[in-house]
């Protein structure tokens, strides 16, 4: 990394835990304005589209794809950091599209850059972000040993403590999945202590999400409730868009649960409004399979049916076994890569 970047990521490093989520991106807007060179009109669009990334997904999108234009550039050829960080940055929003195939495959080419940047830290991000394709993908076993080498990697850097936090939030979702309950509430105490010491709040409310699903599910729903309405508010609030696509789904869930079906269906149907707009291929799928069933239990089976055909196309196209076929020949093809070097 040059010095340049080092300085600028201080700067933001600094800026982001003295300053509001708004200044923040001020700060990132006025220095791409003053940026002197194409190395860091790249770098700042590309922090800049992961700051939107919660608050205008549209908008990330289209500045991941400036830079990438930037980079095309034949004098930018030469610029590996650059590069490695926007394969990075692509690869979350091809995940959060489900686009997944297409994730791993940017991730893997980020990775083959940090290793030739001998970028541990990078390296260990990346591994967190492959457990979060594997998780969507259902293999929850694999995603947990992805988190685990993950946070590994991380214990021996300093400053890492929202890293590991956040892979510890994750690996409790996965935990979850496989029913090991208190595995996966250790991890989100883990990671609400982690997010506290450091001041991040709207993690620790994402955390408390992940923890009201996990109450859900032992039938705790009072305490659910608590939580779920707790990170609505806060997301509304913030303008924190997908997780608030989130909040109404849990909603949803919690009260289709309580057998309150039509404030169940008030509450999909703002989660998908907010999926289809920006594109998130799983949480509309899931609220076209909720809406399925809510038909079903108030008679309506006509409905019922049709949008059970809509999650399904919604669905094939996600979790399809070409799709897996493909991801894991990419990440053989990467092993075998590597032995051979």
């Amino acid at each position: 990394m040059t010095y340049k970047h080092c300085f600028f990521v201080l700067f933001i490093s600094f800026f982001s835990f003295s300053q509001e989520k708004d200044s923040l991106g001020n700060a990132l807007k006025f220095a791409f304005q003053n940026a002197k060179t194409d190395s860091v009109k790249i770098t700042i669009t590309l922090q800049l589209s992961e700051y939107q990334l919660d608050n205008d997904f549209s908008k990330s999108k289209q500045l991941v794809n400036e830079a990438f234009l930037l980079l095309e550039k034949p004098e930018n050829h030469e610029l590996k950091y650059e590069k490695a960080l926007a394969y990075s940055v692509q690869g979350i929003i091809e995940r959060r599209t489900g686009n997944y195939v297409s994730s791993i495959e940017n991730y893997m080419q980020s990775k083959v850059l940090y290793e030739e940047l001998n970028d541990s830290i990078n390296i260990s991000s990346l591994l967190h972000n492959v457990g979060m394709v594997h998780r969507y993908l259902k293999e929850y076993r694999k995603s947990i040993s992805y988190y685990k080498e993950a946070i590994e990697l991380k214990n021996y850097m300093p400053n890492q403590s929202y890293e590991i936090a956040c892979s510890y939030n994750m690996m409790g979702v996965s935990y979850k999945k496989i029913k090991k309950r208190d595995s996966a509430l250790w991890c989100y105490e883990k990671a609400i202590q982690l997010f506290t010491k450091i001041g991040k709040e709207e993690d620790v409310y994402r955390v408390k999400a992940n923890m009201g699903v996990l109450f859900s599910d032992q039938k705790k729903y009072d305490q659910a409730m608590v939580l779920y309405k707790e990170g609505l508010w806060y997301n509304k609030k913030n303008n924190n868009i997908i997780s608030l696509a989130n909040s109404y789904y849990n909603l949803s869930t919690l009260y289709k649960r309580l057998k309150k079906y039509e404030l169940s269906m008030i509450y999909v149907d703002s989660s998908i409004v907010i999926a289809t707009k920006e594109g998130l291929k799983e949480r509309r799928s899931l609220g076209l399979l909720r809406k399925s069933f809510l038909y079903k239990k108030s008679g309506n089976y006509e409905q019922a049916y049709e949008f059970y055909r809509k999650f399904n196309r919604a669905s094939d196209s996600i979790h399809n076994i070409d799709n897996i076929k493909k991801i894991q020949e990419l990440e053989l093809n990467y092993v075998f890569k590597q032995e051979k070097l």
